[in-house]
């Protein structure tokens, strides 16, 4: 067991983290939680194609081409980006990352909009249970916001290193910096 967590810690230090100023085995935790998120947008897409496209033509003999491709088109742009994110941790990725979980809190939100509307405007209650088991399905456009919280919660409070010419910066506005722990890109401190 020993000797996996060694390995798990070489491979962790190995990969672009050099600016995040956390212990390897949380840096680690967060990469984790990130490609947990990209797995949950490869299930969604499967899901969300096969209820939007599939389901759609078989039935009702046309193509849906208004919101209901959003999440088809944002599921592989928030795959992409997220196996990104969990290989190279750097601040512009994770501030795309970032961006992209909220996008993906708001398609879920807007998505579950979209699906509870017209069955409440047709005369269905909260309450009843042909609402919340019948079709379209009220808790599957919410599950899509679920990559957007796994997301956002992996990269909450990350700490980064300043870069020699950030610490250069500061100590030229007379902020006491010291060069312990820098990262160093370029730049030299004063």
């Amino acid at each position: 067991m020993g000797r996996l967590i060694r390995s798990t810690m070489a491979m962790a230090e190995r990969l672009d983290s050099s600016r995040i100023d956390e212990p390897a085995m949380f840096i680690l935790l967060r990469r984790v939680l990130i490609l947990f998120s990209a797995f949950a947008f490869v299930i969604f897409f499967i899901e969300i194609y096969l209820a939007h496209f599939i389901w759609l033509q078989l039935f009702f003999q046309k193509m849906v081409w208004n919101f209901a491709i959003t999440p088809v088109i944002f599921a592989p742009i928030g795959l992409v980006v997220s196996l990104i994110a969990a290989f190279r941790l750097t601040p512009r990725v994770v501030w795309i990352f970032q961006v992209l979980m909220v996008a993906s809190l708001t398609v879920g939100t807007v998505g579950t909009y979209f699906h509870v509307m017209p069955r409440l405007e047709a005369g269905e209650s909260l309450a009843s249970v042909g609402l919340w088991l019948g079709d379209p399905p009220v808790l599957a456009p919410a599950a899509f916001a679920f990559p957007g919280i796994m997301g956002l919660m992996a990269v909450y409070r990350l700490k980064w290193r300043k870069t020699a010419t950030e610490l250069a910066k500061d100590v030229e506005k007379g902020l006491p910096a010291s060069l312990e722990g820098a990262a160093i890109s370029g730049g030299a401190a004063k």
